[in-house]
Order: C-alpha cells, then sequence, then structure tokens
C-alpha cells in the first residue's frame, strides 16, 4: 500500500513538477480523445489527429504510462505479473492492477491531467509514414467518447442530436459549442481516412478479416437467473477504426523494440493455422459452391473477400467467423529464443507485432512499455533478464491468458445456461428459435454452428440405443427420419 500514490479528496493527485519537464506536453497542442464501450473506467488509449502544412497529417496514439506508477520488481509489479491480465465476466471484472490506478490515476479519463507514453507519426498526403516519435507526454483528453457517440457523429449526426450524449460539449454558448463540435467531427473523419488507409494496406499484404461473436448480457441481480436478455454486440465503422489505431501502434512499438533489442523485446506471434483445420473449411466452402486458396493469408483473405452469396448476407460473416476458428492462438514470445520467420503475425499479415496498447489490464503491455522507454532514454533496462528468463515470463503470461479467456468464455456458456433455463422454466413459454448452419455430417448426427450465440454443438438424430430418432423441423426445415 505505501507503493501507491494517495488521492484522496483531501489529498488530491497532481502532476509533479519534476516530472512535467521530462515530458512533451500536449495538452493545449493536440484535441485528444477516448472511444471506448459505454461505462469504461479502465481508458488504456487515447487517440489524436492534426493536419499539418503541405497537406499532410499527424497521428497520435496516447497510452496510459503505468509504469510511472508501477516501478520494476515492486510489490504491485510482482502482483500484476502474477496476474498478468484483467478477468471480464459477463456481471463483474478482476482488476491486474489496484483501483486507485487502473480506474483513476492511470485511467486516461475525459478533462484531467495524465501521463501518457505515446507514438506520434507524420504522415504524407496518401499516409505513408514519414517520422515517427516515441515518449513520455502529459495529456489531457479532451473528450470521453462511447462508440456508439463517435459512430453518430462521424455519420452525420448534429451538433443538437449529440449534445446530450457528450457531457464536454454541455453548458457551452451556442458559437463556441458549434466550433468544438466541428473539431471533433473533422477530428474523427480524419482519424477514419487514415485508418481506412494503413488498413487497406495491412489486409493487401496479408491480414485477414476476421469475425467473433462478442455477446452482451443484460443482468439483473434481482432475478434469480440474473440475465434478462442476450444481444450480439453490433459491430460499427468505428471499432474498425480504433482497432486497427491500436495495430498500427502496436506494430510499430514492436519494430522499436525488435530494432533496439533483438535478443530480448516482448512480440506477439500467430502461427499459421492447422492445415487439416484449413482444409476442414476448405471442404466446407466447397460444399457452398465456393473455393478457398488456403496457400496462404493473403490467398485465404482474398478468397474470404469472394465467399459472398447474394441471396444470403450472412454467409460470408459465417465463413470468417469459423476460418476465425481455425486459428491457432497467438501467444507473448522472446525474440532471443525465435527466428524472424518464427515472430510473423499471421493473422494481422505484419512481420512484428506485439501488445503495447493496454497496460492498465495486460502485463505484456507493461514489459513493452519498459523496452520501448529504454529504447528511446538509451537506458539499459533489458539486460536485468537474459532472454531465456524474458521467455519463460512470456510462457507465464501465455498461460495466465488462456486461463483468462477460458474462464471468460465458460462464464459466457454458464449465463447462456441460466438464460435458457429460466426462459424454458416461464409459463406461456415458446422455444427459442435462432438460424443455424451445418457445417458437418456424421453418421450419427450432425454438427452445427449457431451464429447469433458463437456456439458449436451436435445434433444427434441416434438415440442411446443408438437407433435413428425422428427430427421434426430441423434447421431450416431439414427432415429426417
Amino acid at each position: 500500500i505505501d507503493e501507491l500514490p494517495v488521492c484522496t479528496e483531501e489529498n488530491p493527485w497532481t502532476l509533479e513538477t519534476e516530472e512535467v519537464a521530462k515530458r512533451k506536453d500536449l495538452r493545449n497542442t493536440h484535441l485528444i480523445f477516448s472511444i471506448d464501450p459505454k461505462g469504461c473506467e479502465d481508458v488504456d488509449d487515447t487517440l489524436s489527429v492534426r493536419e499539418l502544412p503541405g497537406g499532410k497529417l499527424e497521428l497520435g496514439v496516447h497510452i496510459a504510462d503505468v509504469t510511472h506508477f508501477v516501478r520494476d520488481l515492486s510489490s504491485v509489479d510482482l502482483e500484476a505479473r502474477s496476474r498478468s491480465t484483467s478477468v471480464y465476466l459477463p456481471d463483474r471484472r478482476y482488476d491486474m492492477l489496484p483501483h486507485v490506478l487502473s480506474g483513476n490515476l492511470c485511467s486516461l479519463l475525459g478533462s484531467v491531467d495524465r501521463y501518457a507514453v505515446s507514438v506520434i507519426w507524420e504522415l504524407d498526403s496518401k499516409c505513408k509514414v514519414e517520422k515517427v516519435w516515441y515518449g513520455r507526454t502529459i495529456i489531457k483528453s479532451k473528450y470521453k467518447l462511447c462508440y456508439e457517440a463517435a459512430q453518430d457523429i462521424l455519420y452525420g449526426a448534429s451538433v443538437e442530436d449529440m449534445v446530450a450524449e457528450i457531457p464536454e460539449l454541455q453548458g457551452l454558448n451556442e458559437n463556441d459549442l458549434n466550433i468544438k463540435f466541428q473539431e471533433l467531427k473533422n477530428a474523427l473523419s480524419q482519424l477514419y481516412y487514415i485508418a481506412n488507409v494503413i488498413r487497406k494496406d495491412r489486409l493487401g499484404a496479408g491480414g485477414l478479416e476476421l469475425n467473433s461473436i462478442n455477446m452482451k448480457f443484460e443482468i439483473d441481480r434481482n432475478l434469480p437467473s440474473a440475465v434478462t436478455d442476450i444481444k450480439s454486440a453490433k459491430e460499427l465503422a468505428i471499432h474498425k477504426t480504433v482497432a486497427e489505431c491500436m495495430i498500427f501502434a502496436n506494430h510499430w512499438v514492436a519494430k522499436k523494440i525488435n530494432d533496439t533489442f533483438p535478443h530480448h523485446a516482448v512480440l506477439r506471434r500467430h502461427p499459421n493455422p492447422r492445415e487439416a483445420d484449413l482444409l476442414e473449411l476448405q471442404k466446407l466452402a466447397n460444399s457452398r459452391g465456393f473455393s478457398l486458396n488456403i496457400h496462404s493469408n493473403k490467398d485465404l483473405a482474398m478468397s474470404l473477400e469472394k465467399a459472398v452469396d447474394l441471396h444470403d448476407p450472412s454467409i460470408n460473416q459465417i465463413f470468417r467467423i469459423l476460418a476465425t476458428q481455425t486459428m491457432n492462438q497467438a501467444t507473448y514470445c522472446c525474440t532471443g529464443c525465435y527466428g524472424l520467420p518464427d515472430l510473423y503475425h499471421y493473422g494481422l499479415g505484419l512481420d512484428r507485432y506485439t501488445h503495447f496498447t493496454s497496460p492498465i489490464r495486460r502485463y505484456a503491455d507493461v514489459l513493452v512499455h519498459r523496452l520501448l522507454l529504454a529504447a528511446v532514454e538509451k537506458t539499459d533496462y533489458n539486460i536485468k533478464m537474459d532472454s531465456t528468463e524474458i521467455e519463460k515470463l512470456c510462457n507465464h503470461m501465455n498461460i495466465k491468458h488462456r486461463a483468462a479467456q477460458d474462464l471468460e468464455k465458460d462464464a459466457q456458456q454458464l449465463f447462456l445456461t441460466f438464460y435458457f433455463e429460466d426462459l424454458n422454466s416461464q409459463e406461456n413459454s415458446s422455444a427459442c428459435c435462432v438460424d443455424a448452419v451445418i457445417y458437418a455430417v456424421r453418421s450419427n448426427g450432425l454438427l452445427v454452428f449457431i451464429p447469433k450465440y458463437g456456439i458449436k454443438g451436435a445434433v444427434c438424430l441416434c438415440n442411446k440405443d443408438k437407433k435413428v430418432a425422428i427430427v421434426k423441423k430441423l434447421l431450416n426445415g431439414l427432415m429426417a427420419n
């Protein structure tokens, strides 16, 4: 507890004069904002974009400076290392860091001074990188936006429509309101443009555009089952915009730390999928009249782009979801233990990649911040551990990351069970009917995938005595005897 900063109503935390002198101050020069889910407390990342002379643009990704508060090998650091990740369940979360950091001093909340670690690119008129700067900064986020509000502004919502949704716009006179809203709208439009260009370049080089199902549970703790409704999170254009900026930052930080510390950098590698899994996907595509080239990630990406049924728009989404499920899991690694080809990230189509943008909830990002700052400040942080020790720590983080993913998946399945059990027990309840896709046929039944809930499972056509059962109205009218 002695290691944690004091922040109370009687003794609020403030910037330190010595620390301010060491950092680039962006508070009065950059329009910085965050875009997160509604109700997000642990804001890791913020963004900025500016026009420069000569038709150039400047893109900034500004990440919470956790390492300022969490010193290497301190008690807080060792506990964060042990946990390695925050865990998000349908009805609660377990933070990697103490709340005074994760929900307050490290979180890049709106309208407050915060320490950050920034990556700032100078881009030409075609969004090609001309210069890149890495370093410690001081920021003050002007707007804490949710995805829905940012999307509405991007798609033409008026200032009158949005003022109630954005607290920072409230209480302004009409002239100031219109000026600030137009500034924000311009920034979002420029951000959207830049992200689309760099995304197109990345996908063109072999990056895969995959889909997954993100379920949102509506919880009422006063009810026995707690779950009142389940919805698939709607994917918005702004989601891809923010994600692409984070991928861009992670890629450039990976290059920097790998170039500076070729034997000690922490990267994230993504091996090629198993050929057997890709062949199964290819076989499924063939059954629908599509041809999938699985020779490389670029070939697969081009094939998925063409797997479109004009009579059923969901088919392409389903193929992308099933393609996602063929992928191997990406893992953290130390560059000193792998050859350069093994560091490739298959899914993103990038030669080097790491995690830099979420240090509040991932310990790998904390390590990457220390490596990046050692690289730009020319210190010898990396020599504290040799490559074998770093790889051992990477394996620990991989185990914790997989365990958190498994727990989150199991919790979702549990809450799904609660929901359907409660639905079935209600008076006058009717069956819950959803679309399903048959992706394999077996001698005793069918393997189906339910896109709405991301569930794979078996529909058995035989009973326990191996006698064929009668199934009525099976999956879109299929009849079986």
